[in-house]
Formats: C-alpha cells, sequence, structure tokens
C-alpha cells in the first residue's frame, strides 16, 4: 500500500509525460475548430451584416420602372418553398435583369410569388452606384438581423474561448 501513495518530492511526476501532449493536442484541436467555426459562422454574420446594411440603405436608393419576367417557387433544401423572381429595368439606355426580392436573408415565403405574377409593372430600387444591384422590397427584415448578430454572437464567443486556452497554455508553462 506504501508504493501508491506519492511523496512531495515525487509528485509532479504522478502524471505520464505523454499527458501534456496529449492535453496540448487538444487544446490546438479545440482552438481550430473554434477558429474554423468562427471563420465559417463569421463569414455567415458579414454576409448578414451586409444584408442589414443594403437592406437599410435601399429604402433611399432611387427608384424606376420595371417589369415581372417570371415568378416561381423552388423547392429548398430545408423543405420550405422560396420565391425566384426575375424582372427587368432599364436605365439611360441599358437594360438590366434583377432577382432579388428583398433583404432578408433569403428566408422561405410562399405568397411572394403570387405577388409578382409575370408581366406585372413594378417599381425597383436600385443602388446609385451600382445600377445593376436592384430590389423589389426596400428595408431588411428580421431573418438579415438575425444572422447578423448570431454571426456576432460566435465570433465574440470563439474569441472568449480562444482567448481562455491561450491564457491556460500560458500558466501551465508558468508552473502555476
Amino acid at each position: 500500500m506504501a508504493a501508491l501513495r506519492c511523496s512531495s518530492a515525487s509528485e509532479n511526476e504522478v502524471r505520464p509525460r505523454w499527458f501534456g501532449k496529449v492535453l496540448g493536442c487538444l487544446f490546438v484541436t479545440l482552438w481550430g475548430v473554434c477558429v474554423l467555426g468562427g471563420l465559417a459562422v463569421g463569414t455567415w454574420g458579414a454576409w448578414g451584416a451586409w444584408e442589414v446594411v443594403n437592406g437599410i440603405s435601399s429604402s433611399d436608393w432611387p427608384t424606376t420602372e420595371g417589369t415581372v419576367i417570371s415568378a416561381d417557387m423552388f423547392y429548398g433544401d430545408d423543405n420550405s418553398w422560396y420565391p425566384h423572381i426575375v424582372y427587368a429595368y432599364a436605365l439611360d439606355g441599358k437594360n438590366f435583369r434583377g432577382e432579388r426580392l428583398r433583404y432578408d436573408g433569403g428566408g422561405p415565403c410562399s405568397s411572394d410569388a403570387e405577388a409578382y405574377p409575370a408581366g406585372k409593372a413594378i417599381t425597383i430600387r436600385y443602388h446609385p452606384s451600382h445600377p445593376d444591384r436592384s430590389v423589389l422590397e426596400p428595408g431588411f427584415k428580421r431573418g438579415a438581423l438575425f444572422i447578423f448578430g448570431f454571426g456576432m454572437i460566435f465570433i465574440i464567443g470563439t474569441s472568449i474561448i480562444m482567448a481562455m486556452v491561450v491564457y491556460a497554455i500560458r500558466q501551465a508553462r508558468q508552473g502555476r
């Protein structure tokens, strides 16, 4: 029984030498997952920010008249129906085609195609510096704000986790 107890002199030798390497690999793996996840969700959040900014500014964009070319519904991978509305408009003798219904993060809505039948005359808002960017319904919907918010929360959370891992590794190297 006495052989199983550790004396204070050999207290640091209780763990095998490989333990620190395994723990380090786990930290690096966790860090890698956080970085990759942060980049993925951060990119998604940046896209949400783009949707929100363009949605807000689209309310002040100039307008022009156009025509709906086609209005269809397609079945998405998430078992929801999505509208696909194509419209045409002309500015300064140049013809443009648009497909942007609204800045909403791409959420499903089954009634949109019915509101824009083919051949219908419509008012289109277009970006003053980039007239090829247009939208039928200005403003943004909550879906875009959710995407942006979730992305930012994930980036902040990932940053905190990474800072904690770096702090723990530094403390372990200092022997604390």
